[in-house]
């Protein structure tokens, strides 16, 4: 039986983790906002900025899965599944915003509850520090960094902290200059989500990139006016040498499809949103016949109530 070396494995996660966190900063910037009467097009503006000191309750469930399958002269000979779910609720209070965009850029998570596959994973009145720098988000429990598989279930429930910043209202594409009405689509600007994805680790290049958002539907939650809009980011083809002549990535497949509920009063925040990202991509080692593909999915579902002013 073929075993794919610790190196395929970490490469491959390594642009996994990039992905995925690539991913959710780029379509992060696709939550737009409205001031309109029921009925009408809907005028698409840049996202809504926040405050140093703002607070909202936030509720998030993810389920990670990473399934490897091995074939040699096409016959499977190995299958592999590592899985979880993560769950969380708890208060958020915004410590630092990028200046320029009014993203916030370094939260504190105070937890309410936390699980991992129904188990508690921290306790409630734990404090976690979540900051992002680049690429990355790191995260801080009283003054110590979590290892490797406590930050992996902490960045799928609260690594999209920073990830709106660095595109502008031109990224939107031709949304941000005229209204749209309920059904209608319009393409993102790739060249500008492309600067989020460039990357070593990234093999995307413009012409693989593909980016379109519609404005789903109008309708009430919460007593609120709201608008669903769906945001879908792909790219196909991907290929990559192994430094090193460990062999190569190819096939690869990446897909983010992010879907937002958005106040039509634009001074709201965002109530909800679903994203759900989907990479797959086949690992050959050199002079065998023996490859393994693997692929990644996270789905990501979050709640958010404002606190209001006492």
């Amino acid at each position: 039986m073929f075993t794919v070396p610790g190196d395929f494995f970490r490469e491959f996660m390594r642009f996994s983790s990039s992905v995925i966190g690539r991913g959710f900063f780029a379509i992060m910037v696709l939550a737009l906002s409205v001031r309109l009467a029921q009925g009408e097009d809907c005028k698409v503006k840049p996202i809504r900025p926040v405050k140093v000191g703002e607070e909202y309750s936030s509720s998030v469930t993810a389920k990670f899965s990473k399934t490897t399958v091995t074939t040699k002269n096409g016959e499977e000979t190995d299958r592999k599944t590592d899985a979880f779910t993560a769950a969380c609720q708890g208060s958020v209070k915004v410590l630092a915003i990028n200046d320029r965009t009014g993203v916030a850029t370094k939260i504190r998570f105070q937890v309410d509850s936390m699980t991992k596959s129904n188990r508690t994973f921290y306790p409630q009145g734990t404090v976690i520090i979540a900051e992002r720098t680049g690429a990355d988000a790191n995260f801080e429990i009283e003054g110590e960094r979590p290892d490797e598989d406590h930050a992996a279930v902490l960045n799928a429930l609260l690594g999209d902290v920073g990830r709106n910043h660095g595109l502008t209202n031109e990224s939107e594409g031709k949304a941000a200059a005229q209204p749209q009405a309920v059904g209608s689509t319009w393409t993102l600007s790739t060249d500008k989500i492309l600067d989020q994805f460039s990357d070593e680790d990234l093999p995307i290049t413009a012409d693989q990139l593909k980016g379109e958002s519609q404005l789903v539907s109008l309708k009430k939650v919460d007593d609120k006016d709201a608008m669903v809009v769906q945001s879908k980011i792909t790219a196909d083809g991907l290929n990559k040498d192994l430094d090193g002549g460990r062999g190569s990535m190819s096939d690869g497949k990446f897909s983010l499809v992010a879907t937002d509920v958005l106040p039509l009063d634009e001074s709201l925040p965002k109530l909800s949103s679903v994203t759900r990202v989907t990479i797959t991509m086949t690992i050959t080692p050199p002079l065998s016949s023996s490859k393994s593909t693997v692929t990644t999915k996270l789905e990501r579902k979050e709640r958010r109530d404002p606190v209001e002013d006492q």
